[in-house]
């Protein structure tokens, strides 16, 4: 407990710019994208993974670009899993260990690789998780109140496991919560379908990157924006992100 809250603390030193310095954005936005374990554990190391999804990569710069362009704020999760402190491992190592892509751990020790289609710029604050939930024992929730953040889209990997339970944790929490459906990958085809199918709409709301797209180009880029800004559905019928309030705020 003791080691847990002294690295809570040292995360906290290492992000006290990022995580209380002003938007840059004329008009920042009160909606965040959570890009969850998109790493070369799950993605480069995964080869079932990029075949059934191989167009993933260009999913997620698609959906970086746009967030950026728009000023959304874009937080990155890492795993930081280790017997010594994620203890669920050993009953996961009891039922997956002897299937050939499982490891036990995968420790953050920065600097880490990532993928050329997905890494953090400067600024954009890495959260590492000792779970696989993004929002059990990590500082995310205060990032997000700290940011004023309302509603959270949720992409990455792995769709039924991680980006699932990220996405529960926010949903309870209060954060209306959205899954890129596209921008997410698992193993197999199958399961990701199936994880979606059973709670999309029902715990959060799915879109696809490239209906985000078509919305983003009804709105000007970031630096030119209005004082409001606000993502129209195209689709028809209107799509969920149209219903409730607007799918982005302004601050």
């Amino acid at each position: 407990m003791k080691e847990h809250k002294h690295q809570q603390l040292k995360w906290r030193a290492e992000n006290e710019d990022a995580l209380y310095a002003p938007n840059s954005c004329r008009s920042p936005q009160r909606t965040a994208l959570l890009v969850v374990d998109v790493q070369p554990e799950y993605w480069t190391d995964s080869p079932s993974i990029r075949r059934d999804f191989a167009g993933f990569p260009d999913r997620m710069r698609s959906l970086l670009a746009t967030c950026r362009q728009h000023c959304i704020k874009i937080i990155w999760v890492r795993t930081d899993y280790r017997v010594s402190h994620s203890p669920w491992l050993v009953q996961l190592e009891r039922l997956r260990g002897q299937a050939p892509d499982f490891m036990l751990e995968m420790p953050y020790e920065p600097p880490v690789a990532w993928e050329e289609f997905a890494s953090p710029l400067d600024g954009e604050i890495v959260i590492p998780k000792r779970h696989w939930s993004a929002t059990s024992g990590t500082p995310l929730k205060e990032v997000l109140r700290a940011s004023e953040i309302d509603t959270v889209m949720v992409c990455g990997l792995i769709t039924s496991v991680c980006v699932q339970l990220t996405a529960y944790g926010l949903f309870e929490a209060g954060y209306r919560t959205i899954v890129v459906s596209d921008a997410c990958a698992d193993r197999g085809r199958a399961r990701h379908e199936a994880a979606l199918s059973l709670y999309g709409n029902y715990m959060y709301e799915t879109v696809t990157s490239r209906e985000l797209e078509e919305m983003a180009e009804s709105i000007p880029s970031a630096p030119e924006a209005k004082e409001e800004i606000s993502l129209t559905s195209v689709a028809s019928p209107p799509h969920p992100l149209s219903r409730q309030r607007n799918f982005v705020s302004s601050q």
